[in-house]
């Protein structure tokens, strides 16, 4: 993981828009928290998506672009 990668939790309950590849804008719906949806702080890469099973959420590691 680089230094200014983004590491988002999003619950796993509802499961991800996304994967690990994909290109992702600012705003872009990406997934969902309890009540709320997650939007993507930066453009970029998902660069990895993996599974906290001990907290039921996923990691995702976004890669800014630029």
């Amino acid at each position: 993981m680089n230094k200014s990668d983004i590491t988002l939790r999003i619950d796993a309950t509802f499961g991800l828009k996304i994967k690990a590849g994909d290109t992702i804008y600012t705003g872009q719906h990406i997934g969902a928290n309890q009540e709320q949806t997650v939007s993507s702080p930066v453009s970029g890469t998902a660069k990895s998506i993996q599974f906290d099973s001990e907290n039921h959420e996923f990691l995702v590691v976004i890669s800014p672009a630029g």
